[in-house]
């Protein structure tokens, strides 16, 4: 009788190992997305003011809601029109150093 309760104890630890185990791998992993910014289409301005830059040269991008520019790279600049309110989604990467204008980060 005592073989019993043991034999039964261990097939039923074995079935909650094995349910465990069947219920971790049906777990589906849960994507963010890509977030949204808010702001309004201007000229990026240059990091260094003496490049000269005229209105036939303006790189389009972003003026969010803090004031900080963000470049647009998820848009083609012809659907980009300077002072209109826009939203664009993507992902936001950190600026590169290396730009030539002042920008906190590149919406791809």
């Amino acid at each position: 009788m005592k073989k019993s309760y043991i034999i039964i104890g261990i097939i039923l630890i074995a079935a909650v190992i094995a349910g465990s185990m069947y219920l971790r791998s049906n777990e589906q992993t849960t994507v963010a997305p890509p977030p949204t910014i808010t702001g309004e289409v201007a000229c990026l301005p240059l990091k260094n003011p003496n490049d000269g830059v005229n209105d036939a040269m303006c790189k389009k991008g972003i003026k969010n809601e803090a004031g900080l520019y963000l470049e647009v790279e998820s848009m083609p600049q012809e659907e980009l029109e300077v002072g209109k309110k826009t939203e664009v989604k993507g992902e936001l990467e950190p600026a590169d150093p290396n730009s030539k204008y002042q920008i906190v980060g590149t919406i791809k």
